[in-house]
């Protein structure tokens, strides 16, 4: 049973933890339309535009999410010096509680993924989306410079440090070695959350976090269990596998797991739930809940944000109520 009170009573410290975030930070932008007919120059809807939003999105999605809790967030990452970078670095630093550390590499493009929402009576669905990036790594050089722009003040305060990998180039050995050394000098939990083709990341990880297509992947297994425990162990490091609506699963590295199960709700939008699981559960350890209390409210804070279209965010009273209905 658990003890919803004190668990409220730690989730309410969220205001006073520093989170540190390196990831690739993109450019969500939404633009909404009422479909109106359907196109006659081929069968596709026919949309009117309407309200076009720009969200942070990727690592600084995480960051969003920590910071609209109250937390404060020290976020690193990389923009080109184009418009979309300049879009990005004007997101985040206009975000109370996000303290930005963008490094702009001239030449590349930042990453923005652009989504057509159509809007047929009071429902909003995705219609298309069109993505701009460069995957390219970056030089040995670039990831020296970057390194060297981490601040050793930034690095003592935080509580935990979040790698928020999408594939686009930014995180590689370099950095990710970087941050594990710093995390074990000063005794912090460094969580992970890779994509598959960067699956080295969790030899050096206290906690991988991933959903469960990515688990499969990386371990080449079918089965959740199966891959959860296949991760925990080769990489002798905790895993938590988010599997949707059946909640997640815990991999102890000392043989342990737990299911933490949600209630089964209909889906609105999924995009960005995993960034939101990812920032409570780093709030929920950095406050003192463990595992099985952490992944709990991580699970009501996804079931909120899949009720919001886009990539979405919530607020403490929004979680404080939650926990009370859960």
């Amino acid at each position: 049973m658990r003890d919803v009170e004190r668990i409220k009573e730690d989730v309410g410290t969220f205001p006073d933890r520093r989170i540190l975030v390196v990831g690739d930070v993109m450019l969500d932008k939404n633009i909404y339309g009422d479909n109106i007919r359907t196109n006659p120059e081929a069968p596709v809807p026919l949309l009117e535009e309407g309200e076009i939003k720009n969200i942070p999105g990727g690592a600084a999605n995480t960051a969003n999410n920590i910071a609209h809790y109250g937390a404060n967030v020290f976020l690193y990452g990389i923009i080109g010096g184009d418009h979309t970078g300049q879009e990005i670095s004007n997101l985040v630093s206009d975000i109370r509680g996000i303290e930005p550390r963008l490094t702009v590499i001239e030449g590349r493009k930042s990453t923005r993924k652009m989504r057509i929402m159509g809007r047929v009576a009071t429902k909003v669905a995705q219609t298309v989306r069109i993505d701009r990036e460069t995957r390219e790594e970056l030089t040995y050089q670039q990831a020296k410079y970057m390194i060297q722009s981490f601040r050793n003040s930034d690095l003592d305060q935080a509580e935990v440090y979040l790698i928020s990998d999408y594939a686009k180039g930014f995180i590689n050995p370099q950095i990710s070695e970087f941050l594990a050394e710093q995390a074990a000098k000063r005794e912090k939990l460094l969580m992970v959350q890779p994509k598959s083709r960067n699956s080295y990341l969790c030899h050096k990880a206290g906690l991988v976090m991933l959903n469960r297509k990515e688990a499969k992947e990386i371990s080449g297994e079918k089965d959740d269990f199966a891959a959860g425990r296949h991760l925990a162990d080769g990489y002798n490091c905790d895993v938590i596998v988010t599997c949707g609506k059946d909640g997640m699963i815990f991999f102890g590295k000392d043989g342990y797991s737990m299911d933490v199960s949600t209630k089964p709700e209909e889906v609105d939008d999924e995009t960005g739930a995993g960034d939101t699981a990812f920032a409570t559960v780093s709030l929920g350890l950095a406050s003192g809940l463990d595992y099985e209390e952490s992944m709990h409210v991580a699970n009501c804070a996804s079931g909120i944000v899949i009720h919001k279209i886009g990539t979405a965010t919530l607020t403490l009273d929004e979680l404080l109520a939650s926990l009370d209905e859960k």
